[in-house]
C-alpha cells in the first residue's frame, strides 16, 4: 500500500523528496475520514451500514470494514508501467 508523503521544502513550498508518512498518521487519517463521512451522513456510507447491520454485523465490525473499504479508495496501487504491460497484460 502506498502511504502519502507530508514534507514540504520550507523555504519554497515545494514538495521535498522525504519518506512518506508514518503508518499511525495514515491510519489515524483513514480512521478520521470514516468519522466524518458517518457525522455527516453520508448516503452512501449510510447505506453501508444498513446492510451490514442487516447482514448481523456489529456496529464496531462495520467500522472496520469501513476503514479497509476507504483505504482501497483512497491508496490506490499504482498503474503498471508501460515496460511492464506487454509481460502483464491487463485482462479485457
Amino acid at each position: 500500500m502506498t502511504r502519502a508523503v507530508f514534507c514540504v521544502e520550507h523555504r519554497t513550498g515545494a514538495p521535498a523528496d522525504c519518506a512518506p508518512a508514518p503508518r499511525w498518521l495514515t491510519n489515524a487519517a483513514i480512521d478520521h475520514l470514516v468519522l466524518v463521512r458517518l457525522s455527516h451522513k453520508d448516503p452512501r456510507t449510510i447505506d453501508y451500514i444498513v446492510r451490514r447491520t442487516a447482514e448481523g454485523h456489529s456496529k464496531r465490525d462495520t467500522i472496520r470494514c469501513l476503514r479497509r473499504y476507504f483505504a482501497r479508495e483512497v491508496y490506490q496501487p499504482p498503474a503498471p508501467k508501460a515496460d511492464d504491460r506487454h509481460r502483464n497484460p491487463v485482462p479485457a
